[in-house]
């Protein structure tokens, strides 16, 4: 069984292919955009397939688009066209295009697992990230849409939605906004103190959730939008 996943050189991406060629009855490969090295050294260590979006087939069992950029934190009336745009095209229209080109295979099976890893901001705002939150809302919005049109096809399409990662990404973003130390760790303590679970959710966590969705035992989730938040949204 051929699984693709997205932005596998990723904290979360990385963990998701670790997890899927542990089952050897899946064939991973994964796709990558500027570390080659990096990308090389996982598919080598977990016997699996690395390559570039433009060799992406068509032929894909499991989708699992995790590919994602926040790369503008401003209020909205700052906000850099081309930085929208470059999120709209890696969050959105990238998944759209993954899913659009391999549904005819899925069709012809009568099967298919598609995960679209989209965030907590896309169920509700936050100040600074406009283009990430309505690029996730919209994600969520294209999950609906194939889970409606396809399931009588046997193929499930569902939004997986974190709250803050421990990843790369949110180191990012804490060193956007903070200078120190002392800094960095308030920052951090902020963020775990809105949880009730106090804590941040770990990259192995969203993997082992969406191990379990692509699943047979999974085949009757479709269309939801799945939270693995701490209860932040409840």
């Amino acid at each position: 069984m051929r699984v693709l996943i997205t932005g596998g050189t990723g904290s979360v991406g990385a963990e998701l292919v670790k997890r899927f060629s542990l089952d050897k009855k899946y064939k991973v490969t994964f796709t990558y955009h500027s570390n080659k090295i990096r990308a090389l050294e996982l598919a080598d260590a977990c016997n699996c397939q690395a390559i570039t979006i433009d060799e992406i087939e068509d032929n894909y069992d499991i989708i699992i688009n995790c590919a994602g950029v926040v790369n503008s934190l401003a209020p909205i009336e700052d906000i850099d066209v081309n930085k929208w745009e470059e999120t709209m095209h890696v969050n959105l229209y990238f998944p759209f295009i993954v899913i659009k080109k391999n549904l005819p295979y899925m069709r012809s099976q009568k099967w298919g697992r598609i995960i679209n890893i989209a965030s907590i901001y896309g169920v509700c705002a936050e100040e600074d990230v406009a283009p990430y939150s309505v690029s996730k809302h919209g994600l969520i919005g294209l999950t609906k849409s194939v889970a409606k049109e396809y399931a009588k096809y046997g193929i499930t399409c569902n939004a997986v939605c974190p709250a803050t990662i421990v990843s790369e990404m949110c180191d990012r973003i804490a060193a956007f906004y903070t200078k120190t130390p002392k800094e960095r760790e308030d920052y951090f303590r902020m963020l775990c103190e809105a949880v009730p679970a106090k804590r941040l959710v770990y990259p192995n966590e969203v993997a082992e959730f969406v191990y379990f969705l692509c699943g047979e035992n999974a085949g009757y989730i479709n269309g939801a939008t799945l939270m693995i938040d701490g209860g932040y949204t409840a």
